[in-house]
């Protein structure tokens, strides 16, 4: 069964997996960016007019970088869209599901062997990843050019991207589960976890401060995909054969 979830999911596996290499490539080359520019800047403090270059150059990057920090922390919610949502919804929609159950495995031993089979590439995926972004998260946001530093968001680094990525892929597991149709739960798979995500990033940071730890986030998303998974199951059983 696992060899059979790798090879129908290989297309979204390769996917996510040029995604993932690409977000390192962008990192790597805009750390080095940054140190050869923060040595230049270093050296510039009493005079004017190239301080003031300094801050222009790092005005523009900070924006191109804000972008790029948004792609980071859609990461954990393209995995429930690529591999989510199809994980059971594309099984419907070529019967391919109906062969496993014939063979005398249980739907619940079929859902859970397909999801951890995907599960665990994905979470460690998202953690190596997750290590990356604090690197250059270090090295380009708490770069101090002309007297100017940033913070790194609490959003991409710690425990919490991992929980993200398992809490959006039992979430597309069951949109797909309920609609059976790919398309339709793809779309769900990706709106629905956004407005989650959002609400839970908005009420964990009041003025700044974050009242709960990485891990106290990063408990709530992994019982909200906990409780996908189980409604997953739910679901599933009571498919007619």
């Amino acid at each position: 069964m696992m060899w059979l979830t790798w090879r129908r999911h290989r297309i979204g596996i390769l996917t996510l997996t040029l995604i993932w290499l690409a977000l390192v490539t962008v990192m790597v080359v805009t750390e080095r960016q940054y140190h050869s520019a923060a040595i230049a800047c270093a050296h510039v403090t009493h005079q004017l007019a190239r301080q003031s270059a300094c801050r222009s150059t790092q005005g523009r990057w900070q924006i191109r970088d804000q972008t790029f920090v948004l792609g980071l922390m859609l990461w954990p919610i393209l995995i429930g869209l690529v591999i989510g949502a199809p994980l059971v919804a594309s099984e419907i929609e070529t019967r391919t599901n109906r062969l496993a159950w014939s063979q005398g495995v249980t739907r619940s031993r079929w859902l859970l062997v397909s999801w951890a089979t995907l599960a665990v590439p994905a979470a460690v995926a998202t953690a190596l990843l997750q290590l990356v972004v604090q690197w250059w998260a270090t090295h380009v946001y708490l770069v101090p050019m002309a007297g100017v530093t940033t913070t790194i968001p609490t959003d991409l680094t710690g425990v919490s991207p991992v929980a993200i990525a398992l809490f959006s892929l039992s979430f597309g597991t069951w949109v797909g589960a309920r609609l059976r149709i790919v398309s339709i739960a793809a779309a769900g798979a990706l709106l629905l976890p956004l407005i989650a995500f959002a609400m839970i990033s908005i009420n964990t940071n009041t003025n700044g401060r974050y009242p709960l730890s990485q891990w106290g986030v990063a408990g709530i998303y992994l019982a909200l995909a906990a409780t996908f998974l189980a409604l997953s199951l739910l679901t599933v059983r009571k498919w007619r054969a």
